[in-house]
């Protein structure tokens, strides 16, 4: 599998932001994107022309415990702006699509479900993690995409430590598939 990865930057109240920080330990091709949703379209847009087969985003959900493996990704933004003061909702992100789009990232192996460290869910929330996961699963029908939610460091459970648990438990069983 030939994938690539990306993370955000700082936002809101988040000024150092994990997910950047943890697709930058990972060993593969990485893009850390701004919090807007022109730099994730940017982003998507020339995705679309590489040879890349998968895409793994990873952002931070601050109130998590554990990494949220999202198995689905849902049509529809609120109203928090983004870093650049864009709102694009409340509404669709997509008006002619589904209500949501299944992740296909994920499909085939559930090794995390034995790690304490994951959980699954079918909310990625209304910001611009949702929005870069369900344009990522609309535009790339023919690509294997999934999002990551990450938690807020803390001790015990920082930046090291959730990037070994994602290449142990996530890159190990997708790379070598």
């Amino acid at each position: 599998m030939n994938l690539f990865v990306t993370g955000y930057g700082p936002f809101l109240s988040v000024a150092e932001n994990p997910s950047g920080l943890i697709a930058a330990r990972l060993g593969l091709p990485y893009r850390v994107l701004d919090v807007t949703f022109a730099a994730a379209d940017a982003f998507l847009d020339e995705f679309a022309e590489t040879d890349y087969d998968a895409l793994m985003m990873i952002g931070v959900a601050g109130n998590a415990e554990r990494m949220r493996i999202e198995t689905v990704a849902r049509n529809r933004i609120g109203r928090t702006p983004d870093v650049g003061e864009v709102v694009m909702g409340p509404g669709p992100v997509h008006a002619a699509a589904p209500s949501q789009l299944h992740s296909t990232l994920w499909s085939g192996f559930e090794q995390w479900l034995d790690a304490p460290e994951f959980e699954p869910s079918v909310d990625a929330g209304d910001y611009l993690c949702n929005y870069l996961s369900f344009e990522a699963a609309r535009r790339f029908p023919h690509r294997r995409t999934g999002f990551l939610h990450v938690p807020l460091p803390r001790p015990g459970f920082g930046v090291e430590e959730m990037a070994e648990a994602i290449g142990r438990w996530v890159l190990g069983p997708l790379l070598t598939r």
